[in-house]
């Protein structure tokens, strides 16, 4: 059996777990303090980060590779696009996401730099807001199907009041569409009793 260790209220390793819900995945998962990693985290994952995955002699601790993987392995429901096109554009989408959002949702949650943190929040704001329209046409993130890009905007919208981020009733597209990612009974089975506490939208 697979064993994920897991931060029970970090976004990534949320993500790989509502995946693994997704696609009821039996797999053993544990709870880790993120300041106090265990020996088997630690031969699992060279930078001593979390979420990792450990089976045998595979130790993977990329949340991307992760979910990529077990999209290969246990093909039913499939959280990447079919189309190589709309794949390619969920891949960019993944990265821009890791590349722009990570660097603040991560400032925001160490809360060392005040300032720093006014600045990154304004930042999400403004990036959130402006991907309202993307939800206007379709059910999911630009698509028809849910993908991973639904599973990572959904778990960073669940913690946008832990990150103290307020976005106006008045976009209401941006609000139906998380409530619609918050209700799926997999999102729902996912959170930890720390993300429970964190409240949704």
């Amino acid at each position: 059996m697979m064993t994920l260790f897991s931060d029970p209220s970090d976004f990534n390793s949320h993500r790989v777990r509502v995946v693994v819900k997704e696609k009821d995945i039996m797999m053993d998962i544990k709870e880790v303090d993120p300041h106090a990693l265990p020996e088997d985290v630690l031969l699992a994952s060279p930078y001593g980060t979390l979420p990792a995955l450990v089976e045998r002699d595979l130790k993977l601790y990329d949340p991307l590779v992760m979910i990529e993987f077990l999209d290969e392995r246990y093909p039913f429901p499939p959280m990447m696009p079919v189309d190589p096109q709309v794949r390619a554009t969920a891949r960019q989408t993944l990265n821009y996401i890791r590349r722009e959002w990570e660097p603040s949702i991560q400032l925001i949650s160490s809360g060392e730099d005040k300032k720093g943190v006014e600045k990154a929040r304004k930042l999400l704001k403004e990036e959130f807001i402006k991907l309202t329209p993307a939800f206007q046409h379709k059910p999911y993130f630009m698509s028809d199907e849910y993908t991973v890009v639904d599973v990572t905007l959904s778990v960073i919208f669940w913690r946008l009041n832990a990150l103290g981020i307020d976005i106006p009733k008045t976009h209401k597209t941006f609000h139906e569409y998380a409530k619609r990612m918050f209700n799926r009974e997999a999102f729902r089975d996912s959170l930890t009793d720390l993300e429970l506490e964190m409240g949704d939208i």
